[in-house]
């Protein structure tokens, strides 16, 4: 997105270095100031990108149990040792076993878990400490 201040230069070095770093597409979009029009060229560059071929792969088995899912995700993205839920939290996740969401990616079920903990402080608290991560449901 860009705005009003942005130069035609500094809109060119960021393009340029998002390419570089891998993106698929690299679009300015000024749907603040021009509406729809002005996300056109970006909402077709995210169909594109989304139509073509993709390397995606979970992390793990969609047949693990949720624990285990949210132990590899709470590992491999946020660095930490290993999770410990809480009384609750073992019981909501009982819950989602239950209702038959067991095989379904644990992404969001992890963010749920992580009640009131915002996704960044979760990011920094495995990032800082490399240690055990605990998942507390507070209602």
């Amino acid at each position: 997105m860009s705005c009003s201040s942005d130069t035609p230069a500094e809109l060119a070095l960021i393009r340029e270095q998002a390419l570089a770093g891998g993106a698929d597409a690299a679009i300015v979009s000024s749907h603040w100031a021009e509406g729809g029009a002005g996300a056109r060229a970006l909402a077709e560059a995210v169909v594109t990108t989304c139509e073509g071929p993709s390397g995606f792969k979970f992390l793990y088995d969609l047949s693990l149990p949720i624990e285990e899912k949210i132990a590899i995700i709470s590992r491999e993205i946020y660095g930490a040792d290993g999770i410990q839920l809480s009384k609750l939290a073992q019981k909501q996740v009982e819950t989602y076993r239950r209702q038959g969401y067991n095989d379904l990616p644990s992404k969001s079920i992890f963010m749920t878990l992580a009640g009131s903990i915002a996704e960044t402080n979760v990011v920094q608290y495995a990032w800082q400490r490399r240690s055990t991560l605990s998942l507390t449901i507070q209602n």
